[in-house]
């Protein structure tokens, strides 16, 4: 079952982790955030630092460069001017000082989630839980001395696989230290006096719900967070209260996504003067019958513990689509965790993958797996070739865009017969369709020249990511890309191209079926042994299936 993978995380790293990106304030805010400031940090350089979950955020100095931070689980973070190099003030993972840079003195400044979850205590006892970080730039925050503006560093705590807080703090710089804690939104709470995991009390009366009730802010107590009885909380209902991602609209309005398995992916708005949210306060449901919970706020997919985890949505303003990506799977490298992709127009949803399938709000138990036959699969378990071990359970991101108009994915992988876990940074290429195709190799920063078209067609690395989700890396196949337009080997069919820009043509293979409608470019191979210039080609079929293919370029 998927319930106890925050437990079993706790197990395999020391504590557990889910980190969701920030969508880059170029890309879907309307205010401008402070100047960047020299680093302040001590650090080291890294190309892959092993950051869980890593949340990106983009910051523009005076002169209009962009400046790139990634925060992760457990207070990491990194900084980087180019996306391939990374400034990293930790040494060891998971590193708790008294004192730490972003969140100062953590039993002082995070005594109220504490109290209720984090440190100490069940899955976190002899130690402390504090994941996924999502920094947001908020022009309208109000500080007790009538300024405005704030970084918004908003993160999870977390005692067991239920018993969760969301809080935000806040910092006039990115850097921090992050103070004025407060909580959002708990989980794991019941009706009665109980307990879970350990000797706490987890009566609701423990958590921010009696004063929003009381103020009118939410209505009143609602049977459905429990199970019959009033002592044991209803988790095919109602989120796990992590991995909070927090983005604005085309319309300015701030949104907070967020949840984890159990009882699935949910949504709140941000009130910008406070950071903390707007609570629905009544229950309704969408136009479409999704749930919207008085506390909770709107249900985007899952339930019954068919949701996934690191809830993530970016808007694209060109295109005017917001896309949404949750992971899947087990977290381990045996557990097959994997990205999926929809979309939709409206911030809220219902969000529709390649098929046109909404994402999925389950209403009963279904079964196992049943949530691999929606979403586009965007990552999986692969080896390239000279490599002497696999990429695994590939997950939990973020994506930005720049300034420039590149789109990135950025995300943590592990490897075969190992949890350890290294950050990545995929370029991402908009095909035909206005999705976001996933190109093969990390990004190194290196200018292509023009690709002329008649070195397009040969033999090509091929994989086919699939649908599924499973601890087995993809199978590496050949096709050959003719002259005369067919597609042989392990996929057969027909393929054309057309101009995209003087690097990139937009690319469409079908076979039976399937369509599939992406891009071939160049990509520097710089992970292989045998590193250099490849042309690459990745695509999306309207069956969900994501696929890649790569040869030298000569």
């Amino acid at each position: 079952m998927h319930l106890s993978k925050k437990a079993k995380r706790h197990l395999l790293l020391g504590a557990s982790a889910i980190t969701v990106a920030l969508v880059s304030v170029g890309l879907t805010s309307c205010s401008k955030p402070q100047a960047f400031k020299p680093s302040k940090w001590h650090t080291t350089m890294e190309k892959h630092p092993a950051i869980h979950d890593p949340s990106i955020v983009m910051v523009k100095d005076k002169s209009g460069k962009p400046h790139y931070y990634v925060f992760g689980t457990h207070v990491t973070e990194a900084e980087s001017d180019d996306l391939v190099h990374w400034n990293v003030p930790f040494t060891t993972n998971y590193e708790n000082p008294k004192k730490n840079i972003i969140l100062g003195n953590f039993d002082k400044n995070l005594k109220v989630p504490f109290k209720w979850a984090g440190h100490n205590d069940a899955d976190s006892a002899g130690g402390y839980a504090i994941w996924a970080p999502d920094v947001h730039y908020d022009k309208d925050y109000k500080w007790a001395d009538g300024s405005k503006g704030a970084y918004l560093y908003y993160f999870a705590n977390s005692s067991t696989w239920r018993r969760s807080v969301i809080s935000v703090a806040a910092s006039k710089s990115i850097k921090g230290p992050y103070t004025n804690v407060k909580p959002i939104v708990y989980s794991g709470f019941t009706k009665n006096d109980a307990t879970d995991g350990s000797d706490r009390n987890i009566k609701y009366t423990k958590t921010n719900l009696p004063k929003l009730i009381k103020s009118g802010k939410v209505s009143g107590w609602s049977d459905k967070w429990n199970m019959p009885g009033g002592s044991e909380w209803n988790h095919f209902y109602a989120p796990n209260a992590i991995d909070p991602a927090v983005f604005t609209d085309a319309h300015g309005k701030t949104w907070m996504v967020y949840g984890s398995w159990s009882g699935g992916i949910f949504m709140l708005r941000i009130n910008p003067k406070t950071g903390t949210a707007y609570y629905p306060g009544h229950d309704s449901k969408t136009k479409d019958g999704r749930i919207i919970d008085r506390y909770f706020g709107t249900k985007l997919l899952g339930g019954y513990h068919q949701s996934g985890e690191g809830p993530y949505i970016m808007y694209d303003k060109a295109n005017k689509y917001y896309y949404l990506f949750i992971t899947i799977g087990g977290l381990d490298y045996q557990g097959g965790y994997n990205m999926r992709m929809w979309r939709s127009k409206s911030p809220d949803g219902p969000y529709v993958d390649a098929k046109g399938q909404a994402a999925p709000s389950y209403k009963e138990a279904t079964g196992s797996k049943i949530n691999t036959k929606y979403g586009i699969k965007i990552s999986g378990n692969y080896k390239l070739p000279g490599m002497d071990k696999s990429y695994k359970s590939g997950g939990h991101n973020s994506a930005i865009k720049t300034p420039n108009g590149q789109y990135f994915l950025v995300y943590h992988t592990r490897f075969s017969f190992d949890n350890n876990f290294q950050l990545r940074v995929h370029q991402m290429m908009m095909n035909k369709e206005n999705w976001p195709v996933n190109l093969p190799f990390a990004y190194t920063d290196k200018k292509p020249s023009a690709l002329a078209k008649n070195k397009i067609p040969g033999t090509y690395t091929f994989y086919n990511l699939g649908t599924q989700t499973s601890a087995s890396d993809v199978a590496r196949k050949e096709i050959t890309l003719s002259e005369n337009h067919l597609v042989t080997g392990g996929m057969t069919g027909k393929w054309k191209i057309e101009p995209k820009d003087s690097k990139t043509y937009y690319l469409t293979i079908t076979s039976g079926k399937t369509k599939y409608n992406g891009v071939v470019t160049t990509q520097y191979d710089n992970e292989e042994k045998k590193s250099g210039w490849k042309i690459v080609l990745s695509a999306i079929g309207n069956n969900n299936e994501t696929i890649w293919g790569f040869k030298d370029l000569k």
